[in-house]
């Protein structure tokens, strides 16, 4: 089945490549433009540190020291706690596959943090989302407590059973190394991150161009699917709807808390190489989204 969807996909966008070359191009642009003007600035300089990081062997340091001093969290944790929630997509996802990968994280604290950290930046929220689209008609406060609330929550009580014994946390001594060697590997590492990430987003981008050809006004699902299908160009769609404002929230909400599909595409191509479940991915995800919705139903309920 999942063949017959890919194969009918491709067959979608070679049609359309085909018989609407000129939209095509300009879809093709946008989302090249979207990566080169706002996902590249923002996340090249950190998967090369992070990088890094990784082969340096800092973390596994740290998370000896740590376990001597009985920390309840390792640093690699709190390391991808704090970057998955400060940089956004698809830095939780991946993250947590290259610590799992390093040995530094058991594949159940790698399957609980690739999804309770991989979320949407603050600074997109802030910025392209509240600002630019809805020209600050909602709290920023309370946008952000709902978005990251359900996951940070949801992630230390998943973990908090899933400590790995003592046992476990003894390794073998290592020592902080750095050279050029490993600068030039967490370089060549980054760019590899980010290329692929360019291709998911021109992808959906073509995508999306294909589902705005309905004629007319497009049916609800339709209209769903397509908001749904890529966060920045969705939220955009939403932005010039004309639907209720506490709708257009919630809808907003529910984009933002899960990634849409691009997205969901995005931390695929990150956790395959590792071998962690993207099935259990989604479920934890839309756990957390249905919960940001319920609270942004309350909200605007209070708000409107």
């Amino acid at each position: 089945m999942k063949k017959i969807i890919y194969i009918m996909l491709i067959v979608i966008v070679i049609i359309y490549l085909l018989s609407s070359p000129a939209s095509a191009c300009d879809a093709t642009r946008a989302g090249l433009l979207l990566w080169f003007n706002q996902v590249l600035p923002a996340l090249f300089p950190f998967t090369v540190i992070s990088a890094i990081l990784l082969q340096s062997d800092l973390l596994e340091w740290l998370d000896n020291w740590l376990s001597q001093k009985h920390f309840f969290f390792s640093s690699t944790e709190l390391f991808i706690f704090f970057c998955g929630f400060l940089f956004g997509f698809p830095i939780g996802s991946k993250l947590s596959s290259d610590c799992f990968k390093n040995g530094l994280l058991s594949q159940k604290q790698a399957q609980i943090l690739c999804c309770c950290t991989n979320n949407l930046s603050p600074a997109f929220i802030l910025g392209y989302v509240l600002v630019q689209k809805f020209h600050g008609e909602f709290s920023a406060l309370f946008t952000l407590l709902i978005l990251y609330i359900p996951s940070f929550l949801t992630g230390i009580i998943l973990l908090i059973p899933n400590r790995p014994s003592a046992q476990n946390h003894k390794k073998t001594a290592s020592r902080f190394q750095l050279d050029m060697q490993i600068i030039d590997a967490g370089i060549i590492s980054g760019f590899e991150t980010l290329i692929k990430l360019c291709g998911y987003i021109v992808l959906f981008s073509i995508l999306g161009s294909i589902l705005q050809k309905y004629p007319g006004r497009p049916p609800m699902p339709l209209y769903i699917l397509t908001t749904g299908l890529e966060v920045t160009n969705g939220i955009a769609m939403l932005a010039d709807s004309v639907l209720p404002e506490n709708i257009i929230y919630v809808l907003a909400i529910s984009i933002l808390s899960w990634g849409g599909l691009s997205g969901i595409a995005q931390a695929h191509s990150m956790l395959a190489p590792a071998g962690l479940s993207i099935s259990r991915y989604l479920c934890l995800k839309l756990f957390c989204s249905a919960i940001s919705v319920l609270l942004a139903i309350c909200y605007c309920r209070l708000l409107f």
